[in-house]
């Protein structure tokens, strides 16, 4: 629900994620007596979805808030620019769904300079940042954005941080948007 580009851009959709989260965060301490041990928060979040949501965790949050982050599930995110990565070059003629011109067009929609994208703060996967939380990472193999999550993957387990990643054969980009239709991402999803 966060406001889409061009109406705004880069960073106010990753202030828009973490105002909720802090607001939410001051609704369950009032619920929960102030008792910060007992807030326990799942970020989740898909494509660029999944970019706000590691984003914002990762520059945009509190330390207290952070600290009741106990994990992300993240499906096929979009972690960097890179539209030179083996993914791209193999599927990103638009076949699958999303297309390297179509990444491109996306990221001057949404930064206010292309420049930006060389910031950790718009393509997480630069960021250095050694305190993340357990991720679950979903891609499909006939993702372009596979190669983004396989090395968000490479660095969780450089920083010896828990994760899983399930890759999906003959899954394209925004599968989940198929949940209903195919057995097989409902599985993944429930």
């Amino acid at each position: 629900g966060y406001t889409l580009a061009p109406h705004k851009k880069f960073p106010f959709q990753n202030r828009q994620v973490a105002h909720v989260i802090q607001h939410l965060f001051g609704v369950f301490q009032q619920q929960f007596g102030g008792a910060q041990d007992t807030i326990k928060i799942l970020l989740v979040g898909d494509s660029a979805g999944a970019n706000l949501a590691l984003a914002t965790y990762q520059n945009y949050l509190t330390d207290s808030i952070r600290s009741s982050i106990v994990g992300m599930i993240l499906y096929y995110g979009v972690y960097s620019g890179d539209t030179n990565a083996d993914s791209w070059q193999r599927l990103g003629d638009g076949r699958y769904g999303l297309s390297t011109k179509a990444m491109h067009w996306y990221w001057k929609q949404y930064l206010n300079d292309i420049e930006q994208m060389k910031l950790p703060e718009a393509s997480p996967l630069l960021a250095n940042d050694s305190t993340l939380p357990p991720a679950f990472l979903v891609v499909g193999n006939l993702d372009p954005l596979l190669d983004d999550t396989l090395k968000f993957a490479e660095k969780l387990e450089r920083l010896h941080i828990a994760h899983q990643v399930i890759v999906l054969e003959g899954y394209p980009h925004g599968f989940l948007r198929f949940c209903k239709q195919v057995d097989g991402v409902y599985d993944i999803i429930h």
